[in-house]
């Protein structure tokens, strides 16, 4: 997977927000970068300086995230929309989408062969228990 250092890229200027600015939003869980969207500063309010994006998310001037559970493990950060950082993201996902294809080709593999080796140690079974019903049945009758 491609490393990212969230410190090469711009972070947004949320004391400058203008209403329609183009914007990155890293959503990191646990420490993991979980995904990129691309967002649009919704509004920015005249009196206070709040930054609403298309997404939901709310910003205070200085980049603090409103609503955010202070115990919360999922965060976001919230990048210019330029083409360095574009590059990242595009290959990010490539990246991602590559992995998630592999991953679901071994989980039908592991299945298939989990699926043949079951029918496989059933069939035996089945075989050994009619051997042991049958010598026992010709026990009890001799």
């Amino acid at each position: 997977m491609t490393e990212i250092n969230f410190n090469d890229l711009n972070k947004y200027d949320f004391e400058n927000a203008q209403k329609g600015d183009k914007v990155i939003v890293a959503t990191i869980n646990h420490g993991e970068l979980q995904s990129f969207d691309m967002c649009l500063v919704k509004s920015v309010s005249p009196k206070m300086g709040y930054v609403t994006l298309d997404n939901g998310l709310k910003y205070a001037k200085d980049g603090y995230e409103y609503g955010r559970d202070l115990y919360s493990r999922t965060y976001h950060r919230v990048f210019d929309d330029n083409e360095k950082i574009r590059g990242v993201v595009n290959s990010y996902i490539s990246q991602k989408n590559i992995a998630r294809k592999i991953m679901t080709q071994i989980q039908k593999i592991n299945i298939e062969c989990l699926m043949k080796t079951t029918s496989d140690n059933c069939r035996r079974l089945s075989l050994v228990l009619d051997e042991i019903l049958e010598g026992a049945t010709n026990n009890g009758r001799e």
